[in-house]
């Protein structure tokens, strides 16, 4: 799938914070935007991009667009759109996924997701002998 590894992308423990800058509010929403440049960490093993600007809006700082791009963080990959925010499970979430992929003539692939459902992990999949099973 085009875009499973922008879904999968999980900023905080992969990227570090380099930069945040102010951008106009969007549209008629009023929402206060920010660029957020975000470094791959050194010692990281599972971000898969060198750099990402991340735009968020409001105190909330809800993703609307993610700009990816590749190891020496110059060249734009990929872009990924964060749409159709909803309240569930008690907080707002996007249930849709717009990427494109720069690489291969701004090809775009739509995840829209639903049916969210909170359910109990076994400890027993995060032993490192079980592992070597989820392949």
């Amino acid at each position: 799938m085009v875009g499973a590894d922008i879904a999968r992308t999980v900023f905080s423990p992969d990227y570090a914070l380099e930069s945040v800058e102010f951008l106009p509010a969007a549209g008629d929403a009023g929402d206060h935007l920010r660029r957020l440049t975000l470094a791959r960490q050194s010692k990281s093993k599972s971000a898969g991009y060198g750099r990402v600007e991340l735009i968020v809006a409001g105190e909330d700082a809800l993703p609307q667009r993610a700009l990816f791009f590749d190891a020496s963080g110059q060249r734009h990959l990929k872009t990924g759109h964060f749409l159709n925010y909803r309240e569930v499970l008690g907080r707002r979430r996007p249930l849709r996924l717009r990427v494109v992929d720069h690489l291969d003539n701004d090809r775009e692939t739509i995840l829209q997701y639903a049916d969210f459902a909170i359910e109990d992990t076994p400890d027993a999949w995060f032993q490192p002998a079980y592992l070597k099973r989820l392949k």
